[in-house]
């Protein structure tokens, strides 16, 4: 088994199945090193950081699927991707409270309430996250999951698991850059929440794909991560606004009191104008074509 201790030299040459062994064993220890803190309940060193590195296992591990056999493989992506939804629950009640206490100035008398109601949420999401974690951890599943990283890859005589990563990262960028790009041409307007959504996700796809490979395409690749780092910066805030609009009203439903929950709204959504027009360079013509070349010219 490849070892996190071991110092681990990524060059363009190096066969996809050894990079894939590397790089997901320390994804494996990242994210359970979170396991206590996260148990806690934790809100930044336990939910938010385990839910972060969780995010980053599972999209590596969809990455490199293809150099692995798939059945036993996709059963632990499958406990890897129902741990993250369990972060992401929590984390979004955290989220959320965060958000009403920066919103209790415009409705003093309305926010407590909310609150209240985010509190009672957070802690029945905790509580299933728990025993997530508590089941996983009894069924010794971050050693099981280590163990196949190591032993269930393809040989070097497969088509992807024996390629090399200079080849594997630029088709696998290359891909998820058109998806990005395409996915950007269909959204319609400010108000196109699905469709920004989706950029969001095939971003995010983007940003993790490019991430492990920053060492070997030099200054021009990691400049462009960059860029794919702050779009998912602000496609992340605009989705975060647009959740708390649909939920502010929602609960305001809930307690009867939708009336008192439009100042709330109106600010939200004057929030999100904001963030919608550091979007626009990345929307308009322009921004594409700089968007796709600083990532194409890289892998050249």
């Amino acid at each position: 088994m490849v070892s996190s201790r071991v110092k681990f030299e990524l060059t363009p040459r190096t066969r996809v199945r050894r990079a894939a062994a590397a790089i997901l064993e320390q994804a494996v220890g990242d994210c359970f090193a979170c396991l206590p803190a996260a148990l806690a309940g934790e809100v930044e060193a336990g939910i938010h950081e385990m839910r972060v590195r969780a995010k980053k296992l599972r999209e590596r591990m969809r990455l490199f699927r293809p150099a692995y056999h798939r059945l036993d493989f996709n059963a632990g992506l499958e406990l890897i991707e129902q741990l993250n939804d369990r972060l992401g629950s929590v984390r979004d009640d955290d989220v959320f409270l965060i958000r009403l206490a920066d919103l209790g100035s415009v409705a003093p008398d309305l926010v407590p309430a909310l609150q209240a109601v985010a509190e009672t949420s957070r802690s029945e999401h905790q509580q299933t996250l728990t025993t997530l974690l508590q089941q996983l951890a009894a069924e010794t599943f971050e050693a099981r999951l280590r163990k196949l990283i190591d032993e269930g890859r393809h040989t070097a005589r497969h088509p992807v698991a024996g390629m090399t990563c200079r080849r594997f990262a630029r088709t696998e960028i290359s891909s998820r850059l058109g998806r990005v790009l395409c996915r950007m041409a269909r959204v319609e307007d400010e108000e196109d929440t699905e469709g920004l959504h989706a950029v969001r996700v095939v971003n995010k796809h983007l940003r993790y794909a490019m991430e492990p490979f920053l060492g070997i395409f030099g200054k021009k690749l990691q400049q462009a991560f960059r860029r794919v780092v702050e779009l998912h910066g602000v496609l992340g805030d605009l989705h975060d606004f647009d959740v708390l609009l649909v939920r502010l009203s929602k609960q305001a439903q809930k307690l009867g009191r939708s009336a008192e929950v439009e100042p709330l709204l109106s600010r939200v959504r004057e929030l999100r104008r904001s963030e919608y027009e550091r979007f626009l360079p990345y929307f308009n013509a322009d921004g594409e074509a700089t968007f796709a070349r600083l990532i194409s010219d890289a892998l050249d």
